[in-house]
């Protein structure tokens, strides 16, 4: 009976937690005509004006599907519904169905390039559900559907760490992230000279009679310092026991304590924490640029290049492509790809196992080439 009990509570306590994924600002007009942008990764849906953002949010989540999946997971495909008629800047991830939501009106902050913070931070969340939907989660999820891993993330994964955890790949990945700005970091600066750590407790649950820095804060300094000082899988760990043991008892905290040898509560009063500083410039992917163009047929295609680095304790999956000087190269040895429809830079290279990079140094183009069918490329 007890078991039964506590599997409806699993079911139904996290409404309250993740009601906020289902809000709907009902902001766009009747009148609004739609597009899309479908790839095999994502599909972008926007309004028939928005067509230059939205070719360049389908950049963004191309390079970012292909080479910045850092807890060792390459997420499924998500619908992108971008709003951008309405006075809201916001975003937001939901399971059942899934979908990502976009507000695309620019926040306040002057030196934010929104739509790629946007991207970049929402991307993250995708991978952190992605995550947790494997082991005994998955098979529930096949008989309950989507509502049972947003379930088990809104029981076991604390908001500290969803949040925290997109800030530091905002901030490793993206050029203008939060970790970046001194206006994000002073809140926690000043707090801490002013009234030094509070417990653990009261940084989470916050105070009536004290200013305590929200979870987005307070999350960045405790998931970038722990990938760090206890390596960079101690968060696809602790998602991945969540997902596996659903069942059991604090299954986040339980693997953080294995990882860290410690309770979860002292990554909080961590020495390392007291630095107040995670140096995201010597360990980031960096979007360094975004390209974007059309092909004749009005379809998108996106190229991409490799970025360089990684988020905090995390290594490079496919080394940046090295060109040789040495132009006397076997002639004999050369291989050649005649374009075909659809193709794109990207594909070719993900079909010759090389690079964007390398494909663009061999044959003497840019990334933003427009590929003719039946035009012939050197891929080796």
């Amino acid at each position: 009976m007890k078991k039964v009990l506590f599997f409806i509570l699993l079911l139904w306590c996290p409404f309250s937690i993740v009601s906020a994924q289902f809000v709907n600002f009902g902001q766009d007009r009747p009148s609004l005509r739609w597009k899309q942008i479908k790839t095999d990764d994502f599909q972008i849906i926007y309004p028939d004006f928005f067509e230059e953002n939205a070719q360049k949010a389908a950049s963004i989540f191309s390079l970012l599907y292909h080479h910045a999946n850092t807890l060792q997971l390459h997420p499924k495909k998500i619908s992108i519904i971008m709003h951008a008629d309405g006075g809201v800047s916001n975003g937001n991830v939901a399971l059942a169905p899934r979908k990502s939501e976009l507000y695309t009106m620019p926040s306040q902050d002057p030196t934010d390039d929104w739509l790629e913070h946007l991207c970049v931070h929402e991307f993250r969340h995708v991978v952190q559900l992605d995550k947790v939907n494997q082991g005994l989660t998955k098979d529930l999820y096949y008989l309950f559907g989507e509502i049972f891993p947003i379930a088990v993330v809104g029981v076991y994964v604390p908001m500290w760490f969803m949040e925290g955890d997109a800030v530091c790949f905002e901030t490793s990945v993206g050029r203008l992230g939060r970790g970046r700005s001194p206006e994000f970091l002073d809140e926690m600066k000043a707090q801490v000279l002013d009234k030094g750590i509070y417990s653990f407790p009261k940084a989470v649950l916050g105070s009536y009679k004290d200013f305590v820095p929200n979870r987005y804060v307070m999350g960045y300094f405790m998931t970038a310092n722990a990938r760090i000082n206890y390596g960079s899988d101690i968060w696809a760990k602790a998602l991945e026991r969540t997902g596996r043991r659903p069942f059991g008892i604090a299954p986040f905290a339980k693997s953080l304590k294995l990882t860290m040898e410690n309770h979860r509560d002292s990554l909080w009063q961590d020495s390392y924490f007291h630095s107040l500083f995670v140096d995201p410039d010597n360990r980031s992917l960096r979007l360094d640029r975004t390209i974007y163009c059309y092909n004749r047929g009005g379809k998108i295609r996106i190229s991409t290049e490799r970025a360089t680095g990684f988020l905090p304790g995390e290594e490079n999956s496919d080394d940046t492509p090295k060109v040789s000087a040495n132009a006397s190269s076997d002639a004999s040895s050369r291989q050649y790809y005649y374009v075909k429809k659809g193709d794109t830079l990207s594909k070719i290279a993900r079909q010759h196992s090389t690079t964007v990079s390398k494909l663009c140094a061999l044959n003497g183009i840019k990334p933003t080439k427009i590929l003719q069918i039946k035009e012939k490329l050197r891929v080796r």
